[in-house]
């Protein structure tokens, strides 16, 4: 067994609270493309082979003192989760087999709480897998400055991508988004693909060439 860590970055280097009513349905190639793209693809850190999902439930502690705000970001991250993902359910400190602890803390010092940790990121998350590829830890890192719609983003993207949808893509309507946008929920693709990860077709470890198409829905 190996303890290993994945990586996200993402920076407040501005926001764009887009819309996403108008956005036509994503077709079911679309989709399995966009989970590849996420959730196969590596860009920073050492990362496994093929698709990592997570060893079971996850019971998610919030460490320290956190604010009102901070404490309703996550409660709200975790309800869109839920509701997107029945397969691997969050609860707040509860028994379950993948501990999660998120650590609000100040960005200059994130690197104290986070054996792993980019400079210059707002929020950035490190997991544990086995030789299954399976979830069996993970740790998330929001900077305690972020308030408003940036701390409900980075706590709903970081939670996300903790749970195997690790990498950035270029969309701004997307939680996954690589540049400046700062969506709080999640969009139609997104919660396809986070649809699709929890999936009973997703085994862990399983290769692009083996992602079936999804139904959409």
């Amino acid at each position: 067994m190996r303890a290993l860590f994945a990586l996200s970055i993402a920076t407040t280097a501005g926001v764009i609270a887009g819309c996403t009513a108008s956005l036509p349905a994503p077709t079911a190639e679309e989709v399995r493309t966009r989970y590849i793209e996420v959730a196969l693809e590596c860009e920073f850190g050492q990362c496994p082979d093929g698709a990592v999902l997570p060893a079971g439930p996850v019971s998610l502690a919030i460490t320290g003192e956190p604010r009102e705000d901070q404490v309703r970001a996550v409660t709200e991250a975790v309800g869109q989760w839920n509701t997107a993902c029945t397969r691997f359910p969050i609860t707040l400190d509860g028994p379950a087999v993948v501990p999660m602890e998120v650590i609000f803390w100040p960005q200059d010092d994130l690197d104290s709480v986070l054996e792993v940790y980019i400079e210059g990121n707002s929020g950035f998350f490190n997991y544990d897998w086995n030789a299954l590829g399976e979830i069996t830890a993970i740790t998330v890192g929001i900077a305690s400055e972020l308030d408003g719609r940036q701390l409900r983003h980075f706590v709903l993207e970081e939670i996300t991508q903790s749970l195997g949808l690790k990498n950035d893509v270029s969309d701004p309507n997307s939680i996954f988004d690589s540049g400046t946008s700062a969506h709080a929920t999640y969009s139609q693709m997104d919660r396809q693909i986070i649809s699709l990860h929890c999936s009973p077709n997703i085994i862990a470890g399983v290769k692009a060439a083996e992602v079936p198409l999804p139904q959409v829905q």
